[in-house]
């Protein structure tokens, strides 16, 4: 399957570098954005191992979520031919955010 992420987790994606490049250090920084790339390519081996998401308004059984480490949500839509990334959050500092997530433009990886 192809994988496609969005302009919102492309942003995501950055803010997540960035947040912890400025509190953290440059080397946890890349740590993360690593074991995010590693977590995509399982998603697109195999997204059907990761649990249903359904904490969110889009109703779907094709609405997966993945989790990077402890914190980090990774949210996927599983489709015909391609797996979309919608976007990434950290749970403890926005349990909320999966609600308001919405499939968007694409971008392929």
């Amino acid at each position: 399957m192809k994988l496609e992420i969005t302009q919102q987790a492309q942003k995501s994606i950055i803010s997540i570098y960035e947040w912890n490049l400025r509190n953290h250090s440059q080397s946890r920084a890349l740590k993360i954005i690593n074991s995010i790339q590693t977590t995509f390519k399982i998603i697109k081996r195999n997204p059907y191992i990761f649990q249903k998401f359904t904490d969110t308004d889009i109703e779907s059984d094709f609405i997966r979520k993945a989790t990077v480490g402890e914190t980090y949500k990774i949210i996927f839509r599983i489709d015909t031919e391609r797996i979309v990334i919608l976007d990434l959050y950290h749970g403890m500092d926005n349990p909320e955010k999966g609600k308001s997530i919405k499939s968007g433009r694409k971008t392929n990886i």
